[in-house]
């Protein structure tokens, strides 16, 4: 019975420094997971700004998010300046 108790107390341990060792992984996957659901949700905006250009002919569809990519490339640089400006 001894051996099984000292078997199960290290396997806690062990489990427990790979917990403990996990923190960084964590937090990188609950940003990414927000990321991502934020993307998600503005999602259906893409391409559907005003000034975003479609031109339909035919069985041809040409777009041209020229907003889109003015409001995603301003997103991203707010967030590089907020990280580089938290450091």
């Amino acid at each position: 019975m001894d051996a099984w108790l000292r078997t199960w107390r290290t396997g806690i341990s062990i489990l427990k420094g790979m917990i403990e060792s996990m923190g960084d992984i964590g937090k990188f996957l609950m940003i990414a997971g927000v990321v991502l659901f934020l993307i998600g949700l503005c999602w259906p905006l893409v391409g559907r700004l005003p000034g975003d250009f479609i031109i339909k002919k035919g069985n041809v569809t040409f777009m041209f998010p020229i907003v889109t990519c003015l409001v995603i490339s301003i997103v991203i640089s707010l967030i590089f300046y907020i990280i580089n400006h938290l450091r």
